[in-house]
């Protein structure tokens, strides 16, 4: 990672292990207490590997939204649960915010599709603002608007930074006072065309005004990897491509008490960064990388061939699958971070090819580890508090629907 700072900047790096095991609703007496430090220095706690938190089960509540008729979800970017039960969904598919009841009744379209007040035509991220609020962005209109349970707040447009590539902005999260972090990423430039080569991008992080004004940069942190290639083939041999390298690594970004937290997901691990740019916690888990082996690529090649139904097609492109070039080892991490409702981080276990279930952590922002959730691997966790977890479901048919669970006693 690398935050802005000037030159001869000098940062001293205490190291606090841990080894304690902690529920999720532990006192702040029960945590072990961050590592001292000086204002210029960095806190670096470490979990030891062989250390696990407190295991947590799921159960299903029955709550099960987009199966009913009339209120089908094409694709689903998120689902919270409101203060009063109330759950709102986010589907791009539609591109509207759905509310629907604490039982699963669709109850209101909150924000449609269209240019309007609370409308869309690009909608990418529908996140937590406050515990009260959620904020929606909409990338094709670069703007941002807020919501409660019971409509639409108010809205804002992101005028261009000089630091951002305004296409593929991504909205952070908005602090309380309104201000907005913004990145961007996902789009692969050009560059130059060779040799070939693995690199790395980087995202930038500015902050914007709650009127859509953009300020400083906060800094640029390792984005996803980047496979340069020699076509050898065909009509453009000699020429280059680029796309993303699989199983490479990547990055995520959330939101807590104004702090950002960066996710590099090549290590198990988050930053902290405050809300000048400084670098002031690292939260790190002892991990091995898994190496990527013949039978995940059998399993990913399969994923990729489910539609295709002629046998002797589905096997040719299965073996183009098989042999695809990707990285030696899997991250530790998937590219996502959600903050739940006591304002914990929820970071997941890389999801391999062929796996069933996947597991996600439980921190502090202070460094804690104080859980863990295993979860079925067709569920994308998007909401969570301290009695329940919001999930997306996705069948073997690519359906979709939002599903509630709570933890067992």
């Amino acid at each position: 990672m690398r935050p802005e700072r000037s030159r001869g900047t000098t940062w001293s790096f205490r190291i606090f292990v841990s080894a304690v095991v902690l529920g999720p609703i532990a006192s702040q007496a029960q945590r072990p207490a961050p590592a001292t430090r000086d204002s210029a220095g960095i806190t670096i706690v470490v979990h030891d590997s062989t250390v696990s938190p407190r295991r947590f089960t799921l159960q299903p509540t029955g709550v099960e939204i987009g199966s009913e008729p009339g209120a089908e979800l094409v694709r689903v970017i998120s689902a919270l649960r409101m203060p009063s039960g109330r759950i709102l969904v986010g589907d791009a598919g539609r591109r509207s915010i759905l509310r629907f009841s604490s039982n699963g009744t669709l109850e209101r379209i909150l924000g449609r599709d269209g240019r309007g007040p609370g409308e869309f035509v690009d909608l990418r991220s529908l996140s937590w603002h406050g515990r009260d609020s959620a904020v929606a962005y909409d990338g094709r209109q670069f703007r941002f608007a807020v919501f409660t349970d019971s409509g639409f707040v108010r809205q804002a447009v992101f005028r261009k930074s000089p630091h951002m590539f305004l296409p593929s902005m991504t909205l952070v999260g908005l602090r309380s006072d309104g201000s907005a972090l913004v990145t961007t990423g996902g789009s692969i430039p050009l560059g130059d065309p060779g040799p070939a080569r693995i690199e790395r991008e980087e995202f930038p992080v500015v902050n914007y005004g709650s009127d859509g004004e953009p300020g400083r940069l906060l800094g640029r942190f390792p984005g996803f990897e980047i496979a340069v290639s020699v076509i050898e083939q065909g009509p453009l041999t000699g020429g280059f491509s680029k796309g993303r390298r699989l199983f490479g690594p990547g990055s995520a970004f959330g939101l807590v008490n104004s702090h950002l937290i960066v996710i590099d997901n090549s290590a198990f691990q988050f930053d902290v960064v405050d809300t000048s740019g400084r670098l002031i916690r690292r939260v790190r888990r002892q991990h091995t990388p898994q190496a990527v082996r013949p039978a995940h690529m059998s399993a990913y090649a399969e994923e990729q061939v489910t539609a295709i139904l002629d046998p002797a097609a589905r096997a040719e492109r299965k073996a183009t699958y098989e042999g695809k070039s990707h990285a030696p080892v899997f991250p530790a991490l998937d590219e996502r971070v959600v903050v739940d409702a006591e304002r914990r981080i929820w970071l997941a276990s890389y999801k391999r090819p062929g796996d069933k279930q996947q597991d996600w952590w439980l921190f502090t922002v202070d460094g804690a580890m104080v859980g863990r959730v295993t979860v079925p691997a067709a569920l994308t966790v998007t909401d969570a508090g301290t009695d329940y977890v919001l999930g997306v479901w996705r069948d073997e048919d690519g359906v979709q629907t939002v599903r509630m669970y709570r933890f067992a006693q």
